[in-house]
């Protein structure tokens, strides 16, 4: 046999080996421990004071999310209540949604702690409970959104929210869908 022949048989050897010895694909490793759908029927999102929701940037809905509760059913959410939340989970994030737990009141001072010192992006609430604290945000720049499913069965921190308004929409408010992402 010539050189040739030999290096060509090697390299046939060497590939159907290296091809009988190849593992096989593992599947790929879930990036959330779990994904909560939010919305409902009744879900809406409404954008800031002076922008309609094509304004708003993509970026601007998928953040943290930050669950807030308050303390009893006559409670106004308040500075000390976000000063408890911070104690527990740390400084909110810059950029979160910050949901108020269902049924809760949240005061307008907190409203804008939350949009001036947190910058957050938008606020989450019941709005027929909330809706002077809700046209503050908008004034102060951040989208709202109401009708939300029942945040309380998430955590308070550490999970992500992927917001989706109807695409193309040129109005103020419409329809939305909310998924929670959890790590």
């Amino acid at each position: 046999m010539n050189s040739k022949t030999i290096a060509i048989a090697a390299a046939l050897y060497f590939a159907i080996f290296l091809l009988a010895h190849r593992s096989q694909p593992q599947p790929q490793k879930q990036m959330f421990a779990a994904v909560h759908d939010l919305s409902n029927a009744a879900t809406t999102i409404t954008a800031p004071d002076g922008r309609t929701l094509s304004k708003v940037t993509p970026d601007r809905f998928v953040v943290p999310l930050a669950v807030i509760g308050a303390a009893g059913p006559k409670h106004v959410l308040d500075l000390n209540d976000i000063g408890r939340f911070e104690q527990r989970h740390g400084t909110i994030q810059s950029g979160a949604l910050v949901a108020i737990a269902p049924g809760a009141e949240v005061s307008e001072g907190a409203v804008a702690f939350l949009a001036r010192a947190r910058y957050v992006y938008g606020i989450s609430a019941d709005q027929q409970k909330n809706a002077e604290a809700l046209k503050s945000a908008r004034r102060l720049g951040l989208y709202t959104i109401s009708g939300v499913g029942d945040v309380t069965t998430l955590p308070d921190a550490d999970s992500i929210v992927v917001i989706s308004p109807n695409v193309g929409n040129t109005g103020v408010t419409a329809p939305v869908r909310i998924y929670s992402l959890l790590r």
